[in-house]
């Protein structure tokens, strides 16, 4: 027999007890053994398991989910809760197992049988691969049972013990129930009478609250997918395939797909796989793990069905790691079978070009996607972060020169900086240079022109083109909220204000757990004077970002605006006044404009002096332009002219300093002419202004 290797849920179990018993009463304990066989057997089919081996009074038995080996193991001890004389141990883990010779061997049957004498007469202990796959299961609960050195295994081995099994694991759809016949003990079969009883029970809890499913019944989020390589730097390799596989989903016009910002909030949460389907409004949910080794690569997926807690689809891939493209491609299709979902001709064609054929490259490209992610943020653009991103762009083209979507993101990370951070001309420069590589590699190619459209929009501010670059990417990617973000923002800049609004709520709709999407969605209904639906708007922001200084910034505007209700801004304001330090803020640009724009606010409360102390106590070393533009107004309004000129003219100097520095930035004009008319330099204050003008055309300002 071939030597064959599979990543599988081991499930290894003992007889408590059982040794001592053979000493004392040979005859008893062979009848014991009988009865846990007959026990075990029929339950790990029922659990689609597959029964592998005795040794002695241990079975060792294999799973293609981690759900149905803990499912089987909660229904075992379940039934043997009462008897006193039969107790077993189990031990679970996800891992290796070898089949050669007919034997069976492996590390992940070394680690399920090391920890299985961890457990408590009756109790289950699994390892942290198989617990960050159930975590999320409603009614089954596990806490920490530590980390051990197990013999034979060189790293430690984190476990968790099962403590409670509230609802039980659902039977497995499509499985026949165990017979009842004469060879069954009676405590058996009233034991697994018993345990269908519960099923039932755990079935209607279930569809008496199933999921809302606002998107449909062909809705589906992804979420992070667990890592479980030895290298910890392969973290962001199973976030790229998780975003891979969701970019992949998302060119399926007949799937409503939830995207990513919103789902890699779940990245290590402890909610149920229904709550989260709830929160996000889909019927399914996709999860998995990502395990590398090697040239080798283990992907495990499954799909469920958050209204019922069904499986509708699994799959473990066992493959080299240069099959990656292909794996993505099969589980886009897949789910797609699944869902019922249509897929057409030219779908089928764009999910079966790889970007690049070499791994390697791929990785670049993957950690970079992880990094501009983190780059942008509802607070504003984090340069560090964006050229670590760029660094990574880089690597892969060095690698793959023919990498066009690597040269799409490097010309967006350059775009971002020179517009959100007034870059020098020369990150303009880069952008166009990386734009036109990607155009001229793959003219056609989706990320190519979501990126074509961004710097149509922000770079050149040619509109109608950024918005036929937009519609082109749309036809590829028709669940990409962050195509219909942008699309809003050029409407808004062309005063479309119906256009930009109905995009801003498509845009939320896919990515209802965006910070940043419900903040765009405010600003478009407060400046259309919508005030109702931005309060409610601005609430859910809340939710989602409730350290954020922006965001009662903006309630508090909102608040003034709608009705003049100063008493509600005062408590909005002292509501939020614990995340205004510093120190729980990034500082960029656009933040301490957040941030010093809350300072202000707080001349609510008329109380300046305390305004002032706060406000250099949580800047004691400030050297901003806004930190001296917001103290000189505080002093002005204090009365003390002198300091309130000390802080402009301090401010006029870094203003010089930018436009020496910076020429060609609109912004940096803008801020000249304004610390120049502060001091009362009225004629070259009008003449930084024009220059802005000239440079930004009011005409095209919109956003």
């Amino acid at each position: 027999m071939p030597t064959e290797r599979k990543l599988a849920a081991i499930m290894f179990t003992d007889i408590v007890g059982y040794t001592a018993l053979m000493s004392q009463d040979e005859q008893k304990a062979l009848e014991l053994l009988k009865t846990n066989r007959e026990l075990l057997k029929p339950l790990i089919k029922e659990f689609r398991g597959e029964w592998l081996k005795e040794m002695g009074d241990g079975s060792l038995s294999s799973f293609s989910s981690a759900i149905d080996a803990v499912g089987c193991a909660i229904a075992v001890q379940d039934i043997l809760r009462r008897n006193e004389e039969l107790k077993i141990r189990i031990g679970i883990h996800l891992g290796d197992i070898v089949f050669e010779q007919e034997d069976v061997f492996g590390d992940g049957v070394n680690i399920a049988s090391r920890i299985e004498p961890l457990a408590k007469p009756g109790g289950v202990c699994i390892s942290e691969q198989i617990y960050q796959t159930i975590r999320n299961k409603p009614g089954i609960e596990a806490t920490f049972g530590g980390e051990h050195t197990l013999k034979g295994i060189e790293q430690p081995v984190k476990v968790y013990h099962i403590t409670a099994a509230k609802a039980g694991p659902k039977k497995a759809v499509g499985v026949q129930s165990p017979s009842f016949g004469s060879g069954w003990p009676k405590w058996v079969a009233a034991g697994i009478l018993g345990l269908i009883l519960v099923w039932a029970g755990s079935s209607l809890v279930f569809t008496s609250r199933p999921a809302v499913a606002r998107l449909g019944p062909k809705s589906v989020a992804v979420l992070p997918f667990n890592s479980f390589s030895a290298d910890t730097e392969d973290e962001y390799f199973s976030d790229g395939i998780t975003d891979v596989i969701l970019t992949n989903l998302s060119k399926i016009k007949d799937l409503k797909v939830i995207s990513r910002t919103s789902t890699m909030q779940y990245k290590g949460s402890d909610k149920t796989i229904i709550q989260i389907a709830r929160e996000l409004g889909v019927a399914t949910i996709l999860e998995g793990s990502v395990q590398r080794a090697g040239g080798r690569i283990r992907i495990v997926s499954q799909l469920i069905d958050a209204r019922t807690d069904e499986h509708l689809w699994a799959e473990t891939y066992d493959r080299n790691v240069t099959d990656i493209f292909a794996i993505q491609t099969e589980i886009a299709e897949h789910i797609a079978a699944a869902l019922k979902a249509k897929l057409l001709p030219k779908e089928k064609d764009l999910l079966s070009q790889p970007l690049t054929e070499n791994v390697r490259a791929y990785e670049e490209y993957l950690k970079g996607i992880s990094l501009l992610a983190a780059g942008t943020s509802i607070s504003g653009a984090h340069r560090s972060i964006l050229e670590e991103a760029i660094g990574a762009f880089q690597g892969a083209i060095d690698i793959d020169p023919l990498f066009a979507a690597a040269y799409a993101r490097l010309s967006y990370a350059y775009t971002t900086i020179h517009f959100y951070l007034a870059a020098p001309p020369l990150m303009k420069e880069k952008a166009k240079e990386a734009l036109d590589r990607t155009l001229e590699l793959n003219p056609d190619l989706p990320e190519g022109q979501v990126t074509l459209g961004y710097y149509e929009n922000l770079v050149n501010r040619n509109y109608a083109a950024a918005l036929s670059a937009f519609a082109r990417a749309q036809a590829a990617l028709p669940n990409n909220s962050d195509i219909m973000t942008e699309v809003a923002i050029v409407h808004m800049r062309l005063g479309n204000w119906d256009e930009a609004l109905e995009n801003f709520k498509k845009a939320v709709e896919i990515n209802p757990r965006s910070a940043t999407a419900q903040d765009r969605l405010a600003t478009a209904y407060l400046y259309l004077r919508q005030y109702p639906e931005a309060e409610k708007t601005l609430e859910r922001q809340t939710a989602l970002a409730p350290s954020n200084p922006s965001v009662y910034t903006n309630r508090i505007q909102l608040s003034l605006l709608a009705d003049g209700d100063m008493e509600k801004a005062k408590k909005i304001l002292h509501e939020g006044a614990k995340y205004t330090s510093t120190s729980n803020i990034m500082t960029t640009g656009v933040e301490l404009i957040q941030y010093l724009g809350f300072w202000r606010f707080g001349l609510l409360d008329e109380r300046v002096d305390d305004t002032i102390k706060g406000f250099r106590s949580d800047n004691p070393t400030n050297t901003d332009l806004r930190y001296y533009f917001s103290l000189a107004q505080l002093h002005e309004l204090a009365g003390q002219p002198a300091r309130a000129s000390a802080y402009l003219d301090s401010a006029l100097s870094v203003t010089r300093d930018m436009v020496t520095g910076a020429p060609g930035v609109f912004t940096v004009h803008s801020l000249h002419g304004l610390a120049l008319a502060m001091v009362g330099e009225k004629e070259s204050a009008i003449e930084a202004g024009l220059q802005a003008m000239a440079l930004m055309p009011i005409s095209e300002c919109h956003w």
